[in-house]
Order: structure tokens, then C-alpha cells, then sequence
């Protein structure tokens, strides 16, 4: 199990590394998770929207993908049988304040603001 454990903490710090965060700040570590999950709910035009434009953080993925609803409507912005984007992508900026604005923000903060 602890071989295990190992693995999964090199495969975090490698995927940090590689998206140029800083794994000693909660903060980045929040907004990388919520940028894989904003990617993860968007259709497959938004996505290819978004890789295009290379965000390096959450709002400017929020950002892109209001632009690409003010211009494409709504069709190819999210996944079939989920919401409207504009409302995941709110609810999404709405839960990263919450969290910034926590004094001493941490992982442990972030798991139970999101409970």
C-alpha cells in the first residue's frame, strides 16, 4: 500500500510540475483541480476552444468560455445531460472565492467548504 501511495504522490508532483504550479501553495493546487474539472464538463468544441488559448488558470478558462457562449451560443459548450455552462462555470468561480476568501486557506479548508 505504501508503494502505492508513493506513486500516486509522484504522479501529483509531476502533473503540477508540468502545469507550472507551485506544490506548496494550497491556492495552486486548488486551481489546477478546478481547471481539469471546468475542462472535464465542457463539450468537445469548447474544449478545443480552450486548448487552443492554453489557459494557465481557472478564471482565464471562465473567461474563454464566456466568450465562446457570448459567440456560440450554447451549442458545443457542455456535455450532453448537463446544465447550462454559464451556470457551472458560475458556480464553479463562486466556490474558488469562497475558498480564497478563507483566512489560512488550506487543503483541509477547501475539502470541507466543498462538503
Amino acid at each position: 500500500m505504501s508503494q502505492f501511495r508513493t506513486r500516486l504522490q509522484t504522479y501529483l508532483d509531476k502533473w503540477l510540475h508540468l502545469a507550472g504550479k507551485d506544490k506548496t501553495r494550497p491556492e495552486d493546487i486548488m486551481d489546477l483541480f478546478a481547471m481539469e474539472q471546468l475542462i472535464n464538463a465542457c463539450g468537445n468544441n469548447l474544449v478545443v476552444f480552450l486548448k487552443e488559448r492554453k489557459p494557465k488558470t481557472s478564471d482565464d478558462i471562465v473567461e474563454l468560455a464566456e466568450q465562446y457562449i457570448d459567440a456560440h451560443g450554447q451549442s458545443g459548450a457542455t456535455q450532453k445531460g448537463r446544465g447550462t455552462r454559464k451556470s457551472y462555470i458560475a458556480d464553479h468561480r463562486l466556490r474558488l472565492i469562497q475558498t480564497q476568501d478563507l483566512p489560512g486557506s488550506n487543503a483541509e479548508n477547501v475539502i470541507s467548504s466543498d462538503t
